[in-house]
């Protein structure tokens, strides 16, 4: 599977497209994080959005060796309720 992400990064790599690098960030950020799709997308249908769902942008923290960012619940907290 591993190999599969490689190959991916790889050919994303020379891609000027920031929709291609983004991909790319997910797919490897939801894989290696074991995120569910809906930890690191916003759906399109208004029923469906849960701002208790949202990581928030400012959570985010960058290092040159490392990246983080803070769900807003646990992921065993299915119903979003602490």
């Amino acid at each position: 599977m591993v190999a599969n992400l490689l190959l991916v990064s790889h050919d994303l790599t020379s891609s000027s497209n920031h929709d291609d690098h983004l991909f790319d960030a997910q797919l490897n950020t939801g894989f290696t994080g074991l995120l569910h799709l809906g930890e690191l997308t916003w759906p399109d249908t208004l029923a469906l959005r849960n701002y208790k769902k949202v990581t928030m942008r400012l959570s985010f923290q960058q290092s040159a060796q490392e990246y983080s960012f803070w769900l807003p619940t646990h992921k065993a907290d299915t119903t979003f309720e602490g």
